[in-house]
């Protein structure tokens, strides 16, 4: 799971991983996504739309496919229930930091099926 390593972020380790990956395991898009990953040099809309919404499932907000949206969401939940904002580490990532982190992933998954096509020195 290249993918979540390249996101790691403090959220992921307070859930429980257990139920994460059963909840993972039982959506067939999800598991297909992380399949995919690796088996070309590019990520298409479709593969990127369902890693959004598996980092949106990852931080409890299922119903949403927009990372920043979720950004959104959370700051405004702990502003209002606080009236601070949070630990801007705790959020998932942007969305245009999150498709260099599924461009890496995808690099990486290249790297490790294919070395001698993509061997770097």
């Amino acid at each position: 799971m290249l993918f979540l390593e390249t996101i790691m972020h403090p959220v992921f380790f307070r859930k429980e991983k257990k139920v994460f990956w059963n909840n993972v395991k039982k959506n067939e898009r999800f598991v297909s996504v992380f399949a995919e990953l690796g088996s070309s040099n590019v990520i298409d809309e479709e593969l990127f739309y369902t890693l959004k919404k598996v980092v949106c499932h990852i931080y409890g907000y299922q119903r949403f496919s927009s990372v920043d949206r979720v950004r959104k969401e959370m700051v405004m939940k702990n502003y209002e229930k606080y009236g601070k904002t949070l630990d801007f580490s705790t959020l998932p990532p942007s969305s245009s930091n999150l498709y260099l982190h599924a461009i890496r992933a995808n690099c990486q998954h290249l790297q490790k099926s294919q070395p001698d096509k993509y061997e770097f020195s």
